[in-house]
C-alpha cells in the first residue's frame, strides 16, 4: 500500500527498501511496533507518554 505512494522513478526493489528502512527507523525510535511477526506483520503506533 505504501509503495504505491512512492515516486514511479524508483524501481520496485528501491520502493521495498525505502518502506523497510522507514519501518526500521520508526521501530528503533519506538514510534511503531508490530502486532505480529513475519512478512504479514501489521504495524501500530505506540502510545506516547
Amino acid at each position: 500500500m505504501m509503495r504505491a505512494k512512492l515516486p514511479d522513478v524508483l524501481s520496485d526493489a528501491q520502493k521495498r527498501n525505502r518502506v523497510k528502512n522507514l519501518l526500521a527507523d520508526l521501530s528503533r525510535r519506538n514510534l511503531i511496533a508490530p502486532e505480529r511477526k513475519g512478512p504479514g506483520a501489521r504495524w501500530r503506533l505506540v502510545p506516547q507518554k
